[in-house]
């Protein structure tokens, strides 16, 4: 009985490519103890627990950078929504612009864990992220448990 192997080097090389394509992470924060309150006003969020609402990670080269927020989230009352924007540098990233439903994190009166994710290219040095939250509607609504990731 005669076996051939050819999987294993394709397998291999499978590996290995997957494993060089994996991206890095630039920056990451968490705010794990606090609420924060969401309103009709637009306010920076705070991405950590000490009240941060900025995040800083460097790149040594022009690169398209992909920013995550994910967050758990509530609205007081069904069919308003919590929108954010994530900027970078002062810039909303793409897939986030204007207040609008392309923003929407949430929009349910029960408690979900949502994510957005954006992405901008941004030269060499040393970069800044915010995030801006507001209620699109009327109401209230809450962010709990988040975290902010740059990756390359």
């Amino acid at each position: 009985m005669k076996r051939k192997f050819t999987i294993v080097p394709a397998l291999l090389i499978l590996v290995l490519t997957a494993g060089s394509l994996q991206a890095g992470t630039l920056a990451a924060s968490t705010r794990q103890t606090f609420t924060t309150p969401i309103t009709t006003s637009l306010n920076y969020l705070a991405l950590d627990d000490s009240g941060a609402t900025s995040l800083t990670f460097t790149t040594a080269s022009t690169q398209t950078v992909v920013v995550s927020y994910s967050a758990d989230c509530q609205v007081a009352t069904a069919g308003n929504a919590v929108g954010i924007i994530i900027y970078v540098d002062g810039v909303a990233a793409a897939g986030t612009g204007a207040l609008s439903a392309g923003t929407r994190l949430c929009s349910s009166d029960f408690p979900s864990t949502n994510t957005r994710i954006s992405f901008i290219t941004v030269g060499a040095g040393t970069h800044t992220v915010q995030v801006t939250g507001q209620i699109i509607g009327t109401g209230t609504g809450n962010l709990k448990r988040t975290t902010t990731v740059v990756q390359n």
